[in-house]
Formats: C-alpha cells, structure tokens, sequence
C-alpha cells in the first residue's frame, strides 16, 4: 500500500506496482529512459498517470504540490524534441490518477529518443508522487471513409447484382501534416490484404457480389505506410451484399372449429423476417415480421422470408392453408309441460355426440321439473355448440266453487291462470260465467 493508496492505476491489475518518489529538496531530474524501435517522421505521443501521495491538509495545509516536467530528448541527449509540465497537482482528500501527455515527432532517420522526467518543486513537507502506465504511442489522424456519395456502407441485396464504389479517405488533419495512403481489403474484416497500386486518397472497387471490407492505411511519410508500428487504421468501410434468404418452412396447414381462434405458423432462422400475404404474386401485406398469423376467415395465406436489414424478399412463398369446420347447428327454445306429466327434451341434431345438465348422453331425454337445461352437441368434426331450452311447468286448474247466480252459473278456481271453461267438454270459453244456462250437471275446465 502506498501511503492511502490501495492499488495502482492499472484497472484490474490485482498485483500492479507503481513508481514512487520521495522527492529531493532540490529540484532536478528524477527518471531516464531510453526509447528505442520508433519510426522515423512520426508523431507520438508520451502518457503517463500521476497521482499525488499527500492528502489535503497535511503539512497544516502547506503541503508541497508536486509538479513534473517531461522532455524528449534526441538519442545523443543534446537535442530537446518537445517538453511539457503538469502544473501544480494539490494533495486530495482521496487518491485521484490523473492522465498528462505529451505529443512530438521524431525527425528523418531518427528511431530512438530518451525520456526525462524532472521535479519542478523543491522538497520539504509534501511533493510525494506515485507514477504508473507509462505510454508511448504513435498517433496520427482519425480517418473515415465514404464514398463519393457520402455514403458511409452500402448494403444490397444478391439479385440486384454486383456493385461497386469510389471510396474517398477523410483524414481530419489533426496531427498529420502529409499523408501517404495504402488501401486494403477483407473478405471477414479479420484477415486484410494490401491493393497493389492503390497508394491515393481514393480508390474505386470492382463489382463485387459478395461481402467486402475496405480500408486505408496512412502514415505521414511514405516510408512508413507499410509499418503497423507507424501508420494509422481508417474506419471500415464495407459492401454488404445480403443473400436472398430461403423460403420459410410451414408448420402445418391449421384445421379449427368456427368458434376457435387458429394460429398459422412458419418456421425460418433468426436472421430473417416472416411478412404474410393474401396471394402468392402481388398480394396485399396483412402482417410483418411475424411467424405466425391469426387470420379470422378461411384460405390459402402466403409467408415470405425477408432480411431484417434491407427489403430482400425470399424467392419463393409459402403457402399455409386454414379450414374452418362448422359447427353443429343448433337453436335455443322455450318450452312448457303440464303439471303432472313430463317432458321429452330432444337436441334436434343427428350423428354427434350429447352431455346434457342432467349428465346424460342421449340425444332425448326425459324430465318431470321445470328449469334451464343445456346439451353440449359434439359433432364429427370435433366441433362442439350448446342447445339452451327454457322449460316450464303449467298448472293445473283447480276448481274452487260452482254457484248459480238467477240463470248463470259462476265458476272460481282456487289458483290464478289463463284457464278455459265448458259445460259439456266441447264448447269451451274464457269466461268463468256462463249466462242463461238450462239444467244439467255436466262442467269442464282446463288450461289455455
């Protein structure tokens, strides 16, 4: 552990170490190192990560800040190439790394330089400092590519035929002043060869059918185009050429009942999408990207794979068929029995299958109560509907007193209904009263 420091800079780096100085109280230089196997006419840059080792208010808050001053030196160590300070750097309440950099070039024929690093504080009570990941590098400009159209990637499908493009390379000129280009290509965008002769700021492609990757390289000097420890990388560009996908592959064509809800279904890989269509030719979209479908009437549906990345349509469709089968026809009613008797319940449909409310499994039944009962019919198909019949009971008349009134004879009953009155059993009427009447005993009542 390093005063509060409980780990290096490096992210990760479980049994890192860093470079500590207790600084010397005369200011001076502190650190030498060579640098060899750089390229000549490059820009590097120099980085490293500082961090201050005395916390604020230490000292009684007179601490010393530290502040360091890099150079680069010629490989003769009689030439300054480029220097720079960090500036003061205060203690902290915890440990912070900071990043300081430093950019220059190397001259024609120079492959080695030599670090420095000085303390611009005098010594006493703080300019402690730790030290860690130091870099060098080669920098350069951040290249795009694009073509004359500005387009940044073309995409395409296979049977719209081969394609090609002018590419331009975009430098933003931010540390090159010159430029010396390579193109290369790829067929995976891992493995990239060099173009022979194509060494400009452009470079047109052949027809290409299938993927390709392009890129540039660039360096500020010629020499150094084709050294990887010199050069810069451009973006890739790439032609993409999307294969026109297979059919789908049908699940099933789907056979359901009326009353149920069908799902078509295709399969195809995860690179595509699924569009239904209402004919094979020239139909009318009715679902994208979807394997399955719900449609609500009877037919022949059509399923096309497409690229989720640009309109690619398979060259051939898929047909599912859906049938719906009927069901029973069957019809609700209300009917009524005398008190007393029965009555036979029928579900009025041949060549299916019953389950009645009462758990029989004829197609009649029998039944002496009024209420609701239901059959399930369940036909050949499979396909089941229910028959509702609302069944009620008439009472029975009930003969309360005969009296005769002068010539008339007056009929009660001891319960209310539309009832029917006769004196012989054949000429019936609605009322009770039977006027003018000549003797005789005969009398019959029923309900209406």
């Amino acid at each position: 552990m390093i005063g509060t420091i409980h780990r290096d800079h490096t992210p990760g780096d479980t049994n890192g170490k860093a470079f500590i100085v207790n600084a010397s109280f005369t200011a001076g230089e502190f650190y030498q190192r060579p640098v060899t196997g750089l390229c000549e006419n490059t820009t590097y840059e120099f980085s490293s990560w500082l961090v201050n080792l005395l916390p604020s208010g230490s000292c009684e808050g007179n601490g010393i800040p530290i502040n360091v001053r890099f150079q680069i030196w010629d490989e003769t160590d009689t030439n300054l190439l480029a220097q720079g300070d960090t500036g003061n750097i205060p203690g902290r309440a915890s440990p912070q790394w900071e990043q300081y950099a430093l950019v220059f070039q190397t001259l024609p024929g120079q492959t080695s330089v030599i670090l420095k690093m000085r303390n611009n504080s005098n010594g006493g009570c703080g300019n402690d400092l730790a030290i860690d990941d130091i870099v060098f590098k080669s920098c350069g400009d951040s290249v795009t590519v694009s073509t004359d159209q500005a387009e940044d990637f073309i995409i395409t499908c296979e049977n719209q035929g081969a394609v090609g493009a002018t590419l331009v390379a975009n430098p933003d000129n931010s540390i090159f002043s010159t430029h010396a280009y390579q193109w290369q290509e790829s067929t995976d965008n891992q493995n990239w060869t060099d173009i022979p002769g194509e060494t400009s700021n452009t470079f047109t492609t052949p027809l290409v059918n299938t993927t390709r990757y392009y890129r540039v390289k660039v360096a500020e000097d010629p020499v150094n185009v084709s050294n990887d420890l010199c050069n810069v990388l451009s973006d890739v560009f790439e032609i993409k050429i999307v294969p026109i996908p297979p059919p789908p592959v049908n699940n099933g064509d789907v056979t359901v009942c009326e009353n149920e809800t069908p799902t078509l279904s295709v399969q195809i890989s995860d690179l595509y999408q699924v569009n239904w269509y209402d004919s094979p030719i020239g139909g009318n979209l009715l679902l994208e990207n979807s394997t399955t479908f719900s449609p609500t009437v009877a037919g022949t549906y059509y399923a096309e794979a497409n690229s989720n990345e640009i309109n690619c349509p398979s060259d051939a469709v898929t047909p599912v068929m859906l049938t719906f089968n009927p069901l029973p026809q069957v019809f609700d009613s209300n009917e009524s029995f005398c008190e007393g008797d029965s009555a036979v319940l029928s579900a009025e449909i041949d060549n299916a299958s019953y389950s009645w409310s009462t758990g029989e499994i004829t197609s009649e039944i029998t039944v002496n109560m009024p209420g609701e009962y239901y059959v399930t019919v369940t036909n050949m198909n499979g396909c089941t509907n229910i028959r509702t019949i609302n069944l009620e009971q008439i009472d029975a008349p009930r003969l309360d007193t005969i009296k005769s009134v002068g010539p008339s004879i007056v009929i009660t009953t001891e319960n209310l209904g539309e009832f029917e009155y006769s004196l012989d059993g054949f000429n019936f009427q609605n009322s009770p009263v039977f006027e003018t009447v000549t003797g005789g005993s005969l009398f019959h009542l029923h309900k209406r």
